[in-house]
């Protein structure tokens, strides 16, 4: 159980970096931005929550699928909580395949 718990774990943590590579776009305010006091597009990644925002320094448009750069430039905005909220997500819908995998090898479904 425990072995099936980390690996789960190391999983999720692969496939939350791989959600980084499906673009999507999010609707933001910057009040400091001109043309965005309101609302604009901005490019995010991560699903099913995006925990990675294009930030105000990075080119538009753009988000960083390095994960050093990411940590050490800050050129984008990372959303601690959303990346747990996916994290978490990605790792019980693992856990659970890997659950039912056993079972179907045991030939018990």
């Amino acid at each position: 159980m425990i072995k099936r718990a980390v690996l789960s774990l190391l999983f999720s943590f692969f496939v939350t970096y791989l959600t980084l590579f499906l673009p999507q776009e999010i609707t933001v305010s910057r009040p400091s931005v001109l043309g965005c006091e309101k609302s604009c597009e901005v490019a995010a990644a991560g699903l099913p929550l995006p925990y990675l925002i294009d930030g105000y320094t990075s080119p538009i448009g753009s988000i960083s699928k390095n994960p050093l750069m990411i940590i050490l430039t800050k050129t984008d905005i990372f959303s601690m909580s959303n990346y747990l909220i996916d994290l978490f997500f990605w790792s019980v819908i693992i856990y659970f395949l890997l659950y039912k995998s056993r079972k179907i090898r045991k030939g018990k479904i």
